[in-house]
């Protein structure tokens, strides 16, 4: 979504033709915002901290769009949001927080067989993102957990079988 969108596409466009906006979700047009599938903002939680970064979900789309107003109406605020999803396949949630990379360091938690599992992405030793499967409370945890970005020793983080907010204050 876009407000004030030109026709003529006169706002500087990234890939995929989606608009590149600031950290207030302002184009290069100060009068034009945009949020949601359209707009590449400067993430923090991405693997390089504010490297223009799509996400396609419905939170971002929400939490975009109160920053992109915010900023219209001259009270501007940064879209620093932690980033997460979810998708229910059948009986099964699956949910995430954080972004993740494929150069991450994954810490398995958890029974996969059981259903009941996470996967901690680690970058530098920090805790950058969690997949969660069936275990919502991991989940609930990251998304507060990852603000403060703690250190988490992974052999420690496989053999403890309680919930991540523990692991965090043991570790």
């Amino acid at each position: 979504t876009a407000a004030g969108r030109r026709r003529d596409g006169s706002t500087e466009a990234g890939p995929a033709d989606r608009r590149l906006v600031d950290p207030h979700g302002l184009t290069s047009d100060p009068a034009i915002a945009a949020a949601g599938d359209c707009a590449r903002h400067p993430n923090i939680w991405a693997a390089t901290p504010g490297a223009p970064t799509l996400l396609e979900s419905v939170q971002n789309a929400h939490d975009q769009a109160r920053v992109a107003a915010a900023a219209l109406v001259g009270r501007p605020i940064v879209h620093d949001a932690v980033p997460w999803f979810w998708s229910d396949q059948y009986d099964t949630r699956i949910q995430m927080a954080g972004l993740s990379h494929p150069d991450d360091d994954i810490v398995l938690r958890g029974d996969p067989a059981a259903g009941r599992f996470s996967l901690l992405h680690l970058r530098d030793g920090r805790l950058a993102a969690v997949d969660s499967v069936g275990w919502p409370q991991d989940h609930m945890a990251a998304r507060r957990l990852l603000i403060g970005r703690p250190a988490i020793d992974p052999e420690r983080a496989r053999r403890h079988d309680g919930g991540l907010a523990d692991l965090c204050r043991i570790g």
